[in-house]
């Protein structure tokens, strides 16, 4: 079974999703420095009730002077001096402290997501739209965990001012700690206005992601020679503005829903706030306050109403940055299911082969079976080479061996261990593989090589052995400064390569491994003439054959019949279903499927 591990909402579980998700970047920034960690969450808050104590000195200073005592004059006069510079020293280090922090978070939010995203074991999850969504969000907003961190001082500063300005106005009169209850409705308003927020991003997240692939269209060497020769600019552009104007009739929906309610939610406040300074002047004049409570309720209504305005604000900052902090953690638990502790390791050879019992395989997301009870034996040794026509499932099916995916159904044994029970990396160090949509690695000729196998990478013997088994050494030859040679014309020193020459040099990467237990060649040769794919595959043939004694299987795709002949084993596949399978001259003398399309390519060349 697929053992798939289901792609949850990050909005799942809500409060308890949220909690998690802070904490996480909690945990992250502290491990990054305790110290400053520490300093990050307790500078600010520290200055701002600092700050606050400048309205209470302020009442005391202008009781002083109604009451004509000039040392209390001066005494307030300083302590307001002081805590004023006091406040901005301790926020100017925190500022500098939480910056620090916010970058060292998203630095390491930004490796992590990279290693999560490669280290999971299958492919499944890159070609579910509504994790390449997520995946899209994180990486168009690199900063967004790490300005998690900033919004959580944020918020944590604003409930400080917020509580403290609340207790100071409750000292002038109880009634007046009631103010700050009207503040519930911009609150409310930011709520319903972040759901909205977050709603509009799921919506233009899929628009993103067409968008970009429309400049990479237009921008990328590989699609411009169609693009020029059809006249594909203007079909694109008209598709890049429609993108945008969806984008942009999305914003302005969204806008004017926001800016109406929230005026609604200031006008509220901002009645309140006068209602207060009233309030209390009314009892200044009625001799049941001082002149000092009337200063200090205008300085702390204003602080209110800013310490409002603020957790309003960083309370809908918080919330979107906590959106991505909720797709990391969503991240991180998706790659912890789909690690396997229990796993077997890989053996050292194989005795009996590889065996397919019942496979049947269905890609995520589709209904469509792409290969139907496949039964098959690689035996322990063997060349085998799969044919068939386009779509008959030959790559998805070297994908299975390689536990890219595992079957929908059936299993897929190694000397009769469950393929699901081996530790997919440790199986896969054990595969030498190209396939045929291969990567053209821009590096040092010598490095773009070496790096099908990461220990031996940097030695020369090994890369040297790798590109004549590959038949690469031409290519090495052509290049001015040989395997020092940068590959890729879009850099300075580069050289580019042909369609070709890329996949010789592919090939010789896929070859790199001196002890693989499974050797797959998926069109490995696709772009080469007949003439030239025979003779390599000649070379591979013997070349798993010297391996035997560890059993070695090696898999060869192909859509040319003419090449497989070499092969222990030919498997023909048919939408899916292995319907013959022997050696050459049987499946010759059967007369089926493969000895037609084998006389068909034949006469081509004829």
């Amino acid at each position: 079974m697929t053992g798939d591990v289901s792609i949850s909402d990050p909005e799942a579980d809500g409060l308890r999703t949220s909690v998690r998700a802070l904490w996480t970047i909690v945990k992250l920034t502290f491990r990054a420095s305790p110290p400053m960690a520490a300093a990050m969450f307790l500078l600010e808050p520290i200055a701002v009730v600092n700050s606050l104590a400048i309205p209470l000195f302020l009442k005391l200073f202008t009781n002083a002077v109604v009451a004509g005592s000039s040392a209390a004059v001066v005494t307030m006069g300083v302590a307001i001096g002081v805590a004023f510079a006091a406040s901005l020293t301790l926020s100017t280090l925190g500022f500098n402290v939480r910056i620090t922090m916010m970058e060292r978070v998203s630095h390491h939010v930004d490796l992590r997501t990279s290693e999560l995203t490669a280290g999971i074991p299958g492919l499944e999850h890159l070609e579910r739209p509504e994790y390449l969504d997520r995946i899209e969000m994180l990486r168009r907003d690199p900063q967004g965990v790490g300005n998690t961190v900033n919004a959580l001082v944020f918020n944590l500063v604003g409930v400080t001012r917020f509580v403290a300005a609340v207790v100071l106005l409750a000292s002038a009169d109880p009634l007046l700690a009631v103010f700050p209850v009207v503040g519930v409705v911009p609150l409310a308003v930011s709520r319903r206005s972040q759901k909205r927020q977050q709603a509009l991003e799921d919506e233009r997240s899929t628009i993103w992601r067409r968008a970009r692939h429309l400049v990479e269209l237009g921008t990328q060497p590989a699609s411009g020679k169609e693009l020029r020769l059809f006249s594909l600019r203007q079909p694109l552009l008209d598709q890049l503005r429609h993108q945008h104007r969806s984008e942009d009739r999305l914003d302005r929906r969204v806008t004017r829903q926001d800016a109406v309610e929230a005026a609604v939610g200031d006008v509220v406040f901002s009645g309140a706030h006068v209602a207060a300074v009233v309030y209390v002047t009314l009892r200044a004049l009625a001799g049941a306050a001082t002149v000092g409570d009337v200063i200090l309720v205008m300085a702390l209504a204003g602080q209110v109403s800013g310490a409002l305005a603020q957790l309003v604000g960083n309370y809908a900052w918080l919330s979107g940055n906590l959106r991505n902090a909720r797709r990391f953690l969503w991240l991180l638990d998706y790659a912890a299911a789909r690690r396997r502790d229990d796993a077997r390791p890989a053996p050292r050879g194989l005795a009996d082969g590889i065996r397919l019992r019942g496979v049947c395989f269905t890609y995520p997301g589709t209904d469509v079976e792409v290969l139907h009870d496949v039964d098959l034996t690689l035996p322990a040794g063997s060349v085998a080479a799969i044919v068939g026509e386009n779509g008959a499932g030959k790559t998805t099916l070297v994908h299975l061996l390689c536990q890219f995916y595992q079957a929908t159904s059936g299993t897929i044994e190694v000397d009769g261990t469950d393929l699901v029970s081996i530790d997919p990396v440790g199986w896969r160090a054990r595969v030498a593989a190209t396939f045929q949509d291969f990567a053209n690695l821009e590096f040092p000729a010598a490095t773009a090589i070496g790096l099908g196998d990461v220990p031996r990478r940097d030695d020369l013997d090994a890369v040297g052995t790798a590109t004549d088994r590959a038949g690469a050494r031409v290519v090495i030859k052509s290049l001015p400064d040989g395997f020092a040679t940068h590959l890729g014309k879009q850099w300075a020193d580069g050289v580019e390569l042909s369609g070709g020459q890329w996949q010789r040099v592919a090939l010789a990467r896929g070859l790199m491994r001196d002890d693989p237990l499974l050797v797959v060649l998926d069109e490995p040769t696709s772009a080469l003439d007949a003439a030239a794919e025979h003779a390599l595959f000649e070379r591979f043939a013997a070349a798993a054959r010297s391996r035997a004694e560890r059993g070695a299987v090696t898999v060869i795709v192909s859509h040319r019949f003419s090449t497989v002949r070499v092969a222990d084993l030919i498997v023909v596949l048919e939408n899916g279903r292995v319907t013959e399978q022997g050696r050459h001259e049987e499946l010759m003398r059967r007369g089926g499927t493969y000895a037609e399309l084998f006389e068909l390519q034949a006469r081509g060349y004829r």
